[in-house]
């Protein structure tokens, strides 16, 4: 008996556990996704400021800057996409067990 219960409270424990890391993980994320996304944001108008009527480019140039932005947002997209459907696995394999 008293091992049943040493185990469930073991397993309690180790479900306490997981939730705060994961609670952790959601906050960590969410501070530096702010930071970083607020970051990126001031870049990108920096790079829009390259628009003005001060600077000269030309119109290979302006697409050559678009499309590489573009590439790396697509493969942002893709990264998040990947994660989402590994942690969809990883949910349906812990219920399975």
């Amino acid at each position: 008996m008293w091992k049943d219960y040493l185990k469930n409270k073991i397993k309690e424990e180790k479900n306490e556990s997981e939730e705060k890391i994961i609670m952790s993980k959601k906050e960590k994320f969410q501070k530096l996704a702010l930071k970083r996304v607020d970051r990126t944001l001031i870049e990108l108008d920096l790079i829009a400021n390259l628009t003005t009527s001060r600077y000269d480019c030309t119109k290979e140039q302006a697409e050559a800057i678009t499309s590489e932005l573009n590439k790396k947002v697509n493969y942002i997209e893709g990264l998040f996409d990947r994660r989402f459907l590994l942690n969809e696995n990883k949910e349906k394999k812990q219920e399975i067990q």
